[in-house]
Formats: C-alpha cells, structure tokens, sequence
C-alpha cells in the first residue's frame, strides 16, 4: 500500500519538475524564443511558458496555487505600475504606455510560477543551461556558420563587432545582457538550492570558471564592473576575518591597477573600463554608455523636489533632462559642457526608457519606493547582498520585464516561505517530555 503511493506521487510529480524546469529553461534564456519578436531584446518565451504551466497547474494542481502575502504585494506593485500614467498619454501611445508601465504586472506570472515550483527546479537543467551558453559562445567564435544556423535565428539580433571592440553575444542579443547572464549564474548559487551546491562543490567550481570565462570572452563593460561588485559584496558579506578580507581586498585592487596598465593598449571594451577604472574610479561616470545610464536614474532623483509624485508620462522629458544638466551636481558629475551636450542628445534620442530611471522619472517618491523594495527583496540568507547586487544592476542597465530579474525574486520569496513554514512546524513541534504542556498552551490559545 505505502509503495504504491510513493510511486504514485514520485509519478505525480514527473509532469510537476517538466512544468518547473521549463519555466526554469525559459528564464534563464531571456533573448532567446522559437517566435521572435522583431526591435525587442527580451522576449516573451518565458512569459508563455509561464502562464501555459499556471493554467495547467490551475485545473491540475490547484493546491499548488496557493497566495501568500508576497505574492499579493509584488502584483499590487505591478498594478500600481501599470494605472500610473495620465490617461491623455496612455490613449495616446498605448504600445509605449504598455512597455513602460506594465513591466512588472506582465513578469508577475514568471515570478509566480517560479515561487511556486522552486522546489521541483533541477540544479542539473540550470548546469545544462551553463552548458549551452557556453556552447553557443564557441560556435560563435569558431564555427560562425554552425551558430547562425543554429542559435542566431532564435535571437533578434546578435551585435558582435569584433573591430568595435565588443565581444560575442552568444545566446544574448548583446554583450551587456551576456555579463549580467554570467554574473546571475554565480549569484545564484547563494540562494538556487543552496544545498546541492554544498554537496557538490565540483558543479559550483564549474558554474564559477563558465560565468568567468564568458565575462572574458564577451568583453562585457557593464558586466565586468558589475562583476567587481558583485565580487567585492561577496567578500564583505564572507566569513573570512577581518585581516584576511583587507589582504584580499588589496590584493583585488592591486590587481585591477596591474591589469589597467596591461589592458590600456587594447581595443576590446571591456579591456578599455578597466584600464579607465584603474587610472580614476570615477572615470566609469564619464564613459557615455554608463553615463547615459546614471543620467537617467539622476533625472529621476532631481525631478522629485519639484515633482514629487512624478511626470506620470512614459517618455523622457527634454526640459527635465536640461534642468537636471545645468545642476551643480551635475556640472561636478560631468565637468565637460561637449558630454553634457552629447548625454542630452543620446536621452533626447530615444523613444522610452525601461529602467529604474524611468519609473523614477514616472513616478517620483513611488517608485523610489518600488526600486528598494526591490532591491531589498533577497533576505535572511548568506549572501544576501551578492544578489542585491545583481538585481541593482539589473535595475541599472536593463528593462524591470526581464525573466532574469523575477527569477531571481521568485527564488527568493519561495525561501521566504520555506523558512517560515519551517519556523512555523519547529515552534508547534513538542519538546520533548513536555508534550501535554504544549497541548495546555495551545488549547488555551484556541
């Protein structure tokens, strides 16, 4: 009888890990889908994928469904996000209105579906994914032919200018999303089943040299910076003591001022951020592809005092971005009057803007709100703050819709609430010789 239903539920569950790894595949393959939508980096893969297995799990397994207070507040974030705008503009661009205020509500059933079958995710799917990264960096770097006709028409573009200075994109659209994909790999080993990393520490050790090989070889600026960090909050957050940390911190920095020096005659740009990071740390504000990045989250935080509650408009406004510029502060960020010129232009260039910048610029002190929450959504493990990183540079260089960055929330909110059902069973769990005690107290409680 008990055989019977264990082999019942072990054959209940092998349609659960499909549906749980398949949202896991898709996540983690943001740039990549079988359809491809034209003029769009990320794609709607594992937004499909997501509700396809929801509606499966709603008349399969509806047990499976269940609302935690989490998930309510990450879908009221969304809602507010997306009703966040004036009515004359939302009827007047709705396509521009939809990207730009329904990020989150549209990545709500990523995050879902990985809250909800975190625990049926194989860590074994999440190396084979490791793997095809790195397999399609390869093809593309020796056998270009084999990758076009294998992987570059499920992407919508690949920007692989080797005479520009930028690395191969592999199954990315460009090197930037590449080395955030690289350094996702290696923060979630803090906190993607934990205890299978721990038990196989040869599988952690290859996640570590992929994702640094693949930083390497695609030349990521934003990546490597955002690897320094990422690498620097791991070293903090360790439990290494404090004369170790210093000797390591030093021997980091020393290493980034050789390597600057070495890598000052390169072409490659991700060689050319290090070498302007080790001659002036502050030279990565001045570079034009990070500077246009902080301008608009400057914008945003500038526009607050004048407009607190935001433009409620989705496209940048020209006369905030030059008030922003003509600021003290920013005359002492960027000193250069032929930059500042050029910073307006490249903001003024653009339709919209997807970022933190954005719903700062939308939404004023809300969505300063919204960005913490964010931020601060990992917590209560070790670690925590490598993957605060992460989603900080996320939210710095990329859209708040990416599969990438509510994977990595999902995650978190199902160890949330491990851990509180886990305190919850420890704190009813009878001591022992004590059990008609806990009876007493919990029928009085009653």
């Amino acid at each position: 009888m008990s055989e019977t239903c264990v082999g019942r539920a072990d054959c209940e569950s092998v349609p659960l890990r499909f549906c749980a790894n398949a949202v896991l595949f898709t996540a983690l393959l943001p740039c990549v889908s079988p359809i491809v939508l034209p003029d769009t980096d990320v794609q709607l893969t594992a937004l499909g994928t997501s509700i396809l297995v929801l509606m499966g799990l709603f008349f399969l397994r509806p047990r499976l469904l269940s609302i935690r207070r989490i998930d309510l507040v990450v879908l009221g974030i969304g809602l507010l996000s997306f009703i966040y705008v004036r009515p004359s503009v939302a009827f007047a661009d709705p396509t521009a209105t939809l990207r730009a205020c329904g990020q989150i509500v549209l990545a709500f059933p990523v995050y879902y579906a990985v809250r909800v079958l975190y625990r049926y995710m194989s860590p074994w799917v999440f190396l084979g994914v490791v793997v095809l990264y790195l397999l399609a960096l390869a093809l593309q770097m020796w056998w270009p032919d084999a990758y076009a006709s294998t992987f570059a028409h499920v992407l919508s573009d690949t920007r692989w200018d080797a005479e520009g200075g930028r690395g191969p994109n592999g199954l990315c659209t460009e090197p930037s999303v590449m080395g955030n994909v690289c350094i996702l790999f290696i923060a979630s080993l803090y906190f993607f089943h934990l205890e299978y990393w721990k038990s196989h520490r040869n599988a952690r050790r290859f996640v570590v040299a992929a994702s640094c090989i693949m930083l390497v070889i695609t030349q990521s600026g934003t990546g490597l910076v955002l690897g320094m960090f990422a690498a620097l909050a791991a070293l903090l957050g360790s439990k290494l003591s404090r004369r170790a940390k210093l000797a390591i911190l030093t021997g980091f920095l020393l290493a980034i001022v050789l390597l600057g020096r070495t890598l000052s005659v390169s072409g490659s740009r991700g060689a050319s951020i290090v070498s302007g990071v080790a001659d002036n740390p502050l030279w990565i504000v001045a570079e034009p592809n990070f500077a246009i990045r902080v301008l608009d989250l400057y914008v945003g935080f500038h526009q607050i005092p004048s407009q607190p509650f935001g433009s409620f408009d989705v496209r940048a406004d020209p006369d905030a971005t030059d008030s922003a510029l003509d600021g003290d502060a920013a005359v002492h960020i960027w000193p250069e009057p032929s930059l500042r010129t050029l910073l307006s232009n490249l903001r003024w260039s653009r339709d919209d803007t997807h970022g933190a910048g954005a719903v700062l610029e939308r939404m004023g002190i809300l969505g300063a709100l919204i960005i913490v929450a964010l931020m601060f959504w990992p917590l209560g493990f070790h670690g925590e703050w490598v993957v605060r990183t992460f989603i900080a540079g996320i939210l710095f260089n990329a859209s708040l819709f990416t599969p990438t960055l509510w994977f990595v929330i999902g995650c978190c909110a199902a160890l949330r609430s491990t851990r509180k059902n886990a305190s919850h069973r420890f704190a009813l769990a009878p001591r022992k010789g004590a059990t008609s005690r806990v009876c007493t107290e919990t029928g009085a409680a009653s």
